[in-house]
């Protein structure tokens, strides 16, 4: 499995340490934040190869200014409460379908 730099973005204290838990023990590196504006600036200063993004974070209007600010493209959602299983079906699908390195 490849490891990879997630940025987990979500307000929801709770909810932070549960994925971390989940994305550290499938052996990704992951930077958590609460706050919209915080992750974006992480975002712009770092390499993430995935963000998972809560869409009601606050200051950042929803995940178009942020996908718009870093060139991502959302490629999935994961209605909240998730299936811990299933969102990392979804982190190993995005993860192995994303392209090799220059």
């Amino acid at each position: 499995m490849d490891r990879a730099r997630v940025l987990i973005v979500d307000d929801d204290a709770s909810m932070l340490p549960l994925m971390r838990h989940h994305l550290e023990a499938d052996g990704h590196d992951v930077v958590a934040a609460e706050d919209g504006a915080v992750a974006l600036r992480l975002a712009l200063e770092q390499h993430f190869d995935l963000f998972l993004l809560d869409v009601m974070v606050p200051r950042i209007s929803g995940f178009e200014d942020f996908d718009d600010a870093t060139e991502g493209g959302a490629t999935a959602h994961v209605n909240k409460p998730f299936d811990p299983i299933r969102l990392m079906e979804l982190v190993r699908e995005h993860i192995a379908a994303r392209p090799e390195p220059a």
